[in-house]
């Protein structure tokens, strides 16, 4: 695996109310650090969360390039389901 990169992830949306911006901009930042740790990849802690009434951005500063290798099973509908005489 190569050196981790520095990730920045920024939303435009319409006018958000202001009382509201800090709690958005931090349940943003939990959901981008929730889902990098649920798909196994590796990031270095102090994230930072940024956010106008315009915009919310998150800043991880290390970010492992891919997630570990997974192996999954699927199974198919059932024959007599999949198949017709």
């Amino acid at each position: 695996m190569s050196e981790p990169k520095s990730l920045l992830i920024e939303i435009g949306c319409e006018e958000l109310p202001i009382r509201t911006i800090d709690e958005l901009a931090r349940a943003f930042a939990e959901g981008v650090m929730n889902g990098l740790a649920q798909r196994g990849i590796p990031f270095q802690s102090g994230t930072r969360a940024f956010c106008t009434p315009r915009r919310l951005a998150v800043h991880v500063p290390a970010v492992g390039d891919s997630q570990p290798e997974q192996h999954s099973e699927a199974l198919g509908p059932y024959v007599n389901a999949a198949l017709d005489a």
